[in-house]
């Protein structure tokens, strides 16, 4: 690798920016260089000789992928021009980031999963125009619709589908005549491990996605609940079984009927309008492929999965003929069917795939580990040349190897000297590994065998030392699983199996896993090192599929230096996968990732849990006249060069650039009457009204809509500046303001909000009234901590800064009062306000919670910036909100100290 990569590594990408730069591979020099732009949607593979990874090398593009990504870029620059405005509300607030603010608290999406969300809203929503030559009807393997998404393990499919429920669902339940989307979503899995992990896509659910990561904004939260989510794994879709009953039975039943069968499956939906089909793993479920030119043992592999794949998809037939299906969006990371070895690379993508974000991508932008395997070997000595592998590479067709690990045997047979040689190699390393690691969850390693034979030796040699490192051979630190877990029938195994990495749970200390063929998807551990591969690896979607279960990263800590994930690694034995960018032991290799600190809850500290309030939003009682403080009103700029993002659907939109004067007659001819300024003051008189009516009962509904409109025309005339030429001015000006509804309504309640000097109250969320410490999502950290085990909170640690630097002692050494107290990191606290038309949320520093049920927000500040006035003023309207009615809420106070925090700063007033 080059000089200039070595710190770096192949991450040269940010994961919240569309990749700048690329690696390719040269032949002759045998290196990675980097190249400027984004490397085209497709995949590598390897013509030829398979099994030795030993075949030419090819890169075939993805002609479908690559149409659309440029198209679905122009809409996205432009404003998403024709999208619903429930959509248009989710892309803001999925968008809602700073573009350099790595300070920015809460969930920020990686650019990958806006770039998947937003091609699949865009070949629903999206002009026709710009969908022209694009027909999927004709790529689609069946009668029902299908769209392929293709993202590389660890790149987190989950949030997109949870974007993806929330976007049909919600479209649906505010206008259910559209018969675009449905509130009605399956989502099929291919297993129950993964099944199980889907449930966080059922909004009731405990730590659901739409909480966890924020998918939907508050003003929309409460409509989520009216969906009706069903995950299914694909047994469900089994034909019904008539084989117990008597023959005569048997005939009388006859065949099921579509509509039976669908009634049957799907009985937990109302009525019989068209779904929406999400496939999680798609590419399981595809038409059954031919058997020419395939092995023995390839057919035996795949004789599960072509059982599988044929129920899946001949059971969705079933349901769209008797109800219809909308769309089937498929999520995979390898969208491949098998082809066997007639084929020019032993597999065939799927014809619908619309997005691509690879491994490739994913290692480059630091979203998953980066692969190190060892390229050269003293085995050659001298001798080596290029071209020649290390006997790493693919250790099962090795000389001897294949032969040995077929044989039907007792455990204590010797395996091959090469296998445990390389066991030795990666074990050290492991060990290597744990030392650097502090307490708490050690790193694992995972062997992937051919048969139930083979783990059984080597789980044998590892328990009897036969294998080098002793501190790997714990009996209750290393796990056998010869089958999926899904077809795990020990539900403790299955627990600990499922868990292995995850802090307090069974598997949190295992140290090994011995599987046999490969390791279920779903299987999400992130403290997978080292991966030792003992079977057959005859395909590109075989290795990426078994590899991918090491690649998941531990921390998503940004390098504020770079604005780029730090590399992590894991090291790859026997599985050959040349198609990826690999680094080399041999080479000076890059800065591993520091040590890592689990930060996560005490169970054994529950006394300090701390109850906080879940608030969407503060409403104030509005007597019969609106009062509004015009010094607290914001002035906002409307400009043509950055406004489209706040554009509503309007014709106007599918024209490059507001900014270009030569356009400007047209637009205005589209325009028109329809969007005349009169007409969007109605409208955004309409928003705020709307929003305040439960509020402001004591008046008729006329008399609220004058003073509105009258709030909304003068903000208009005094507290807007269009950034125009003269000659220009009066039409961007009405087309600009049309285009920003939202964000001046926004604006305009924020500040009769905060004019009011009336009663205020919380509305909390409809379904979690309360958040706790005792729910939060553990993480890790590489910055410097302090243990907190011995303080009044609730969590392990708290990470070192210099601005909040003793509070811990003062807390619980200086004040009586204190029950408990928790930085709020992680924990989903947040404070609703307005800032640039904008809704944000607001993370305070602490919560202390004192005798008596109450409670202090503490903001420790250093530089104060533009917005933080009014977040505190939110803060405040806040806790005067919730003071109504303490029994409910308890009492609350808000503070913010400028300086290191002092006792009487701390003290309850």
């Amino acid at each position: 690798m080059k000089e200039e990569n070595k710190n770096q590594g192949f991450v040269v990408n940010s994961p919240y920016k569309e990749p700048l730069s690329h690696f390719e591979y040269d032949e002759n020099s045998e290196r990675y260089d980097k190249k400027d732009g984004r490397r085209k949607a497709g995949y590598y593979a390897t013509i030829g000789k398979q099994e030795a990874g030993t075949g030419a090398t090819k890169f075939f593009e993805l002609d479908l992928a690559n149409m659309i990504r440029p198209r679905v870029r122009d809409w996205k620059e432009k404003g998403y021009p024709n999208v619903s405005s429930i959509t248009k509300k989710l892309l803001d607030h999925w968008n809602r980031f700073e573009k350099e603010d790595f300070s920015e608290e809460g969930r920020r999406y990686f650019w990958c999963q806006l770039e998947a969300i937003e091609t699949i809203i865009w070949l629903t929503e999206a002009p026709d125009a710009d969908k022209v030559g694009i027909n999927l009807k004709d790529k689609s393997d069946g009668e029902w619709l299908r769209s392929c998404t293709k993202l590389a393990t660890g790149t987190g499919k989950t949030v997109v589908m949870s974007m993806l429920i929330a976007w049909q669902a919600l479209n649906k339940i505010t206008n259910p005549k559209d018969t675009r989307f449905s509130k009605n979503i399956l989502v099929m899995a291919p297993g129950i491990t993964v099944k199980d992990r889907l449930d966080v896509l059922i909004p009731s659910t405990e730590g659901n996605y739409y909480e966890v990561f924020d998918i939907i904004p508050a003003s929309l939260k409460e409509y989520i609940y009216q969906a009706k989510i069903v995950t299914l794994n694909w047994h469900a879709l089994a034909p019904k079984k008539k084989e117990s009953l008597p023959k005569v039975m048997q005939d009388a039943m006859g065949e099921e009927s579509d509509k039976a069968f669908t009634k049957r499956v799907l009985s937990e939906f109302p009525g019989d309008t068209p779904i929406i089909v999400i496939n999680d793993e798609a590419h399981h479920c595809h038409r059954h492929t031919a058997e020419i030119g395939k092995s023995k043992e390839e057919k035996d592999l795949e004789k599960k999965e072509n059982e599988e794949a044929t129920i899946w998809v001949q059971g969705l037939d079933k349901i769209h003929k008797a109800r219809g299906i909308i769309t089937a969006y498929d999520l995979s990371a390898t969208p491949f069917v098998p082809k066997g070895r007639t084929s020019n690379t032993g597999f065939e993508l799927f014809e619908w795939i619309v997005s691509d974000f690879g491994l490739h991508d994913a290692i480059e932008s630091g979203l998953v580990k980066t692969p190190t395997i060892a390229v050269r070997d003293s085995s050659y000595g001298s001798n080596q040349v290029k071209g020649d592998r290390s006997k790493l590479f693919h250790i099962y067709y090795e000389e001897g190897v294949k032969e040995n690990l077929n044989q039907k045997c007792e455990p204590n047979v010797d395996l091959p000297d090469l296998v445990r040689s390389a066991f030795k190699i990666l074990s050290t390393d492991w060990l290597s590994t744990k030392n650097d690691w502090s307490k708490g969850v050690p790193p694992s390693m995972i062997v992937i065998c051919n048969n139930t034979f083979t783990s059984k030796r080597i789980e044998y040699s590892i328990l009897n030392s036969h294998l080098g490192v002793n501190e790997i051979a714990e009996r209750d630190r290393l796990l056998r699983v010869d089958s999926s877990a899904d077809d795990i029938t020990d539900e403790n195994l299955r627990e600990k199996f499922n868990t292995v990495g995850k802090q307090g749970k069974p598997g949190a200390d295992i140290q090994c896993v011995i599987g046999v063929n490969m390791l279920s998807e779903g299987w999400d551990a992130s403290n997978v090192k080292q991966v030792l591969g003992l079977r057959a690896f005859t395909s590109q979607l075989l290795c990426e599929q078994v590899i991918g279960r090491g690649l998941r990263r531990m921390s998503y800590e940004v390098d504020e230096n770079t604005g780029l994930l730090k590399p992590e690694y894991v090291t790859v034995f026997g599985i050959p996968f040349s198609f990826l960018p690999i680094e080399g032991k041999g080479q000076d290799k890059p800065e591993d990732e520091k040590p890592k600190t689990f930060i996560q809850v005490l169970p054994q500290k529950k006394n300090y849990q701390i109850l906080f309030p879940n608030i969407l939003r503060i409403q104030k009682e509005i007597e019969y006249y609106v009062n509004i403080n015009w010094d607290k009103v914001e002035k906002i700029t409307l400009s043509p060069t950055d406004n489209p993002v706040w554009v509503k659907v309007a014709p106007v939109i599918d024209r490059p650039d507001l900014s270009q004067s030569q356009k400007m007659d047209s637009i205005q001819d589209q325009l028109g009457d329809n969007y005349r300024l009169k007409q969007s003051i109605f409208a955004i008189t309409t928003t705020i009204k709307s929003s305040l009516d439960d509020t402001w009962n004591n008046i008729d509904e006329a008399s609220k809509f004058q003073q509105i409109f009258k709030i909304v025309s003068d903000f208009i005339d005094t507290n807007i500046t269009i950034d125009a030429d003269e000659s220009n001015y009066s039409v961007y000006k009405n087309i600009l303001i049309s285009l920003n509804i939202t964000r001046i309504a926004s604006t305009i309640r924020q500040a009769i909000n905060l004019s009011q000097s009336t009663k205020s109250y919380p509305v909390p969320d409809p379904v979690n009234k309360f958040k706790t410490t005792a729910v939060m999502t553990p993480w890790y950290t590489t910055k410097e901590v302090y243990s907190s085990s011995e303080m009044k909170s609730h969590m392990s640690h708290l990470v070192q800064d210099s601005k909040w630097e003793g509070i811990g002692k003062i807390l619980d050494n200086e004040i009586d009062d204190v029950q408990a107290w928790v930085k709020n990191d992680h924990l989903g606290f947040t404070i609703p306000y307005v800032h640039k038309g904008m809704v944000r949320s607001y993370f305070p520093d602490f919560i202390i919670k004192y005798k008596g049920n109450k409670y202090l927000m503490l903001e420790i500040k250093g530089k104060e910036r533009e917005q933080d006035q009014t977040k505190w003023e939110s803060a405040k309207l806040w806790c005067e909100s919730l003071n109504t009615d303490k029994d409910s809420w308890g009492e609350w106070q808000f503070k913010v100290v400028k300086n290191k925090p002092t006792i009487s700063d701390l003290k309850w007033e």
